[in-house]
């Protein structure tokens, strides 16, 4: 069984780092687009609804723990404080039951996406999300997803997507960095 989580850790490193240059380089690009004086594009300014679309990340099997739990309760802080007006779009099982929990109207649920999804199964899903942002009915779009921290802790995280905004960018390429450096050091431990 250790060999089998071993071999699950290698490839989820080697494929976040294959992946982190990308990364880098286009968070780069978005940040200096946005210090860009007198840019004009909706992603950099809040929607004209008062709504907020929340995308709820969850998983498709109960796992053990408090996984889901835990999501739920950051949802049920962050609608409680912040957001009493909000319309969701879930991914995974777990995140439809939670929302429906909640009682957040759900305009589309994706319950076929998994870690192992590739562009044009996600494409979908950015889609409805930028359409939905672009047509004015909501103001802000935030993500709801249980962050990686390492083999034995995860932590629920709200962020904003979009409007997109210069602190978000620092955030974003702060903890890419930490996870590049955390994963590295667990690559290291592995081999």
């Amino acid at each position: 069984m250790e060999m089998v989580s071993v071999s699950k850790m290698r490839r989820s490193v080697t494929r976040f780092l294959g992946c982190r240059t990308y990364a880098e380089l286009a968070l780069e690009l978005f940040f200096n687009i946005s210090e860009t004086p007198d840019l004009k594009h909706p992603f950099f300014e809040e929607g004209k609804g008062n709504k907020e679309l929340i995308v709820l990340i969850g998983g498709n099997k109960g796992l053990c723990g408090s996984y889901h739990l835990n999501l739920g309760k950051s949802l049920a802080f962050y609608l409680k404080k912040y957001s009493p007006s909000a319309t969701a779009v879930t991914v995974g099982k777990y995140a439809e039951k939670i929302a429906t929990r909640f009682g957040l109207p759900i305009i589309a649920s994706f319950i076929t996406l998994t870690d192992r999804s590739g562009p044009d199964e996600t494409k979908i899903l950015s889609n409805l999300v930028v359409k939905e942002f672009l047509s004015g009915e909501y103001k802000k779009v935030i993500i709801v997803y249980t962050k990686f921290l390492k083999s034995t802790s995860y932590r629920p995280t709200v962020r904003i997507v979009l409007p997109i905004s210069e602190k978000s960018f620092e955030n974003i390429i702060e903890e890419l960095k930490n996870k590049a450096t955390d994963l590295q050091k667990r690559a290291g431990n592995i081999d």
